[in-house]
């Protein structure tokens, strides 16, 4: 998946996060983990599309979730965990800010990862590997689904009714 695509809508709409779930929601969720905010968040629409598969026509090879808030909505709480320091770089800038973002994600890959036991132990968790995006042609089809995710939030009728601009700071990086 490719984060980081997003778009912050003008006026910001929505209630804030703090009123919405309350400030001990928020706590638990920062220390333990638990709580309302572990649920999925926001996800309006999910789109299957075939982007780069012309002899599979009706098979997708991508999806595309649009999420209906930004990470910097929940001012970094949500973060994902192998990201999160850089994460919440990220969407400092548009911290409290409404908007949505896109994610897209292959359908069909055609990196292959493995998992392997760490030791004889069988308490140790496994090494998992996903070695995404190692085969070139998953990387081409990444490529293409972002442009057309771009090109989805990026329609008119967001533009016109949501004021929504895109939120181009992973330009910068």
């Amino acid at each position: 998946m490719v984060l980081g695509i997003s778009w912050t809508i003008n006026p910001n709409i929505s209630t804030p996060i703090f009123t919405r779930i309350g400030k001990r929601a928020m706590l638990d969720y920062q220390e333990r983990r638990s709580g309302p905010l572990t649920a999925p968040l926001g996800v309006c629409a999910l789109y299957h599309l075939n982007i780069d598969s012309p002899h599979e026509p009706h098979v997708p090879d991508t999806h595309i979730a649009m999420i209906c808030m930004l990470e910097g909505q929940l001012y970094g709480l949500a973060s994902f965990q192998p990201l999160k320091q850089s994460v919440q770089d990220y969407t400092r800038p548009i911290y409290g800010r409404d908007g949505y973002y896109m994610i897209p994600t292959l359908a069909r890959p055609k990196s292959v990862g493995s998992i392997t036991l760490r030791s004889k132990n069988p308490f140790d968790p496994p090494i998992v590997d996903p070695n995404c995006l190692s085969h070139p042609d998953d990387v081409e089809l990444m490529i293409k689904a972002s442009k057309a995710s771009r090109r989805l939030g990026n329609a008119k009728i967001f533009r016109s009714v949501l004021g929504a601009e895109a939120f181009n700071e992973f330009l910068h990086y």
